[in-house]
């Protein structure tokens, strides 16, 4: 039987993530492909729900964001990544004693970090379509912004 021989080994991580509004409408899943020895994890952020007011809220703003040595980044976007108000991007989130939901950048990087240790051939793609499509590219350019190189190789 002909068709696609990868096929996916795990789904790592479904997130549904906090942003600016204080309500978790950042949507993210990871899954995971084992083949020869190699890894490779997908990192898929959810586009713009056609009746989400909240999503299509982050796409429609006129705002802009200084990202130092970067240049200026769309402000909603920035926000449902993960921007902290008030701090910008603090390199790391100071835990709280009291359950929230995630924070999609800081929880996302945090799973991809754990995976170089399980496998040094690992590697991971970032993707996603309208909101997702650009917080997939805003991603790794906070993960440069971090100096989290290693990460990026």
């Amino acid at each position: 039987m002909a068709g696609n021989k990868l096929q996916v080994n795990q789904l790592v991580q479904q997130f549904h993530c906090v942003e600016y509004q204080e309500k978790a409408t950042t949507q993210a899943l990871m899954f995971r492909d084992q083949q020869q020895g190699k890894e490779l994890t997908v990192v898929a952020f959810r586009g713009t729900e056609t009746f989400d007011s909240d999503a299509w809220s982050a796409g429609v703003g006129l705002s802009w964001y200084e990202l130092p040595g970067v240049g200026e980044v769309h402000g909603g976007f920035t926000r449902a990544l993960g921007l902290q108000k008030n701090v910008g991007w603090p390199k790391n989130l100071e835990k709280s004693h009291v359950k929230q939901p995630a924070v999609a950048y800081y929880a996302i990087r945090e799973m991809l970090s754990n995976l170089p240790e399980k496998n040094d051939n690992g590697k991971f793609i970032v993707t996603g379509h309208s909101l997702g499509g650009a917080l997939a590219i805003l991603f790794p350019a906070i993960l440069a912004f971090h100096q989290e190189a290693w990460l990026l190789k």
